[in-house]
């Protein structure tokens, strides 16, 4: 009698990244700041060189509020929850936009510099992420 192995393969599960359609959506840098944004602020920049000229990729006012340019236009985005100095969640009804601080540098004060990520999402769905350097200060 002959007996044929059955032999099971397992595919492997497909991992779908849950991302946008909105492909087009980019965060841009902008140069001019709102004009509530005042007192204990952050500033966030891409680069450096970015720093030193004051080209910002999002601004936040005590945390409570923040701004980003979404495909060239100011978006104001207002504090929904966070973990202090570790993760802030900003939403303007749209898009969401998560604050993660990577690396924290307290000099002085309640000044410190901060590195991070901007994870920018439409509802859950990913649309764009990006490192950024900054300062907090009162």
């Amino acid at each position: 009698m002959h007996f044929q192995k059955n032999v099971l393969k397992a595919n492997p599960p497909r991992i779908k990244k849950r991302v946008a359609k909105d492909t087009y959506v980019k965060l841009h840098t902008f140069t001019t700041i709102p004009n509530d944004i005042q007192g204990c602020v952050g500033y966030f920049y891409l680069t450096r060189s970015d720093e030193k000229k004051n080209v910002y990729i999002m601004v936040e006012n005590f945390a409570s509020e923040g701004y980003v340019s979404i495909n060239g236009k100011m978006e104001k985005f207002n504090l929904v929850t966070f973990k202090d100095m570790d993760y802030y969640l900003y939403s303007n009804g749209v898009y969401n936009l998560k604050v993660e601080f990577k690396f924290k540098i307290l000099p002085k004060g309640e000044d410190f510099r901060v590195n991070g990520v901007i994870t920018l999402l439409k509802g859950k769905q990913f649309i764009v992420k990006v490192n950024f350097i900054g300062e907090c200060s009162c």
